[in-house]
């Protein structure tokens, strides 16, 4: 795992990416920033899995994402907006969407030049970052492992079904069935613990 200096780095990088990206189609500024926000949403997301928001975590959040946050300032903003909940899990972030529309057009004009796949980095980036969040208070709770992986599958089912470069690779394998099916979301909160209660999750 990247410590949290390397991966702030990695963050850096990347928003540094999107704001290129973003000006080679149009958007004046700010792609990187929005980057840094929807990752921030993420992050919080996740900090409300275990039911309780952290000091640890909201430091985490506050230094990948160059944000000064509390405890108390992410559960108000996760209420506020919605973010934890069924509808914030399903829904693709712009920047992710902004990337590989924007790698189809180099694809589709001869110009991606073998460059690397954008589309997973901006996953991979996602995947580490919710590693240094789940283990910034020394302990791993199921209920976040769990919700970093719906969000992380429906990021990689959007890219799959939409990425010109998944498209171009040797498909028709399907899953034989049978088996026993995934458990549907419940709803069930996580039991609260003393300190700051993270918002429960709404279907």
């Amino acid at each position: 795992m990247a410590t949290k200096n390397e991966l702030k780095t990695i963050i850096d990088k990347m928003a540094e990416m999107m704001d290129s990206v973003g000006k080679a189609v149009g958007v004046k500024e700010g792609t990187g920033k929005a980057f840094k926000g929807e990752l921030a949403m993420f992050l919080m997301y996740l900090s409300a899995s275990d039911g309780e928001i952290k000091w640890d975590e909201a430091s985490v959040i506050s230094d990948l994402c160059d944000l000064n946050l509390t405890p108390q300032s992410i559960g108000d903003f996760i209420r506020k907006n919605n973010i934890y909940s069924t509808e914030f899990e399903s829904k693709v972030p712009a920047t992710l969407d902004l990337i590989v529309k924007a790698d189809n057009l180099l694809i589709k004009m001869n110009m991606d030049n073998g460059l690397s796949d954008v589309p997973n980095l901006v996953i991979s980036t996602y995947k580490y970052a919710a590693e240094q969040l789940i283990m910034a208070d020394g302990t791993a709770d199921a209920n976040e492992h769990n919700d970093c992986k719906i969000y992380i599958d429906m990021m990689e089912r959007y890219v799959r079904n939409n990425s010109d470069r998944r498209k171009s690779s040797v498909s028709g394998f399907t899953k034989n069935t049978g088996g026993v099916s995934a458990p549907t979301k419940s709803g069930v909160s996580a039991p609260t613990k003393s300190g700051v209660s993270a918002p429960k999750k709404k279907g």
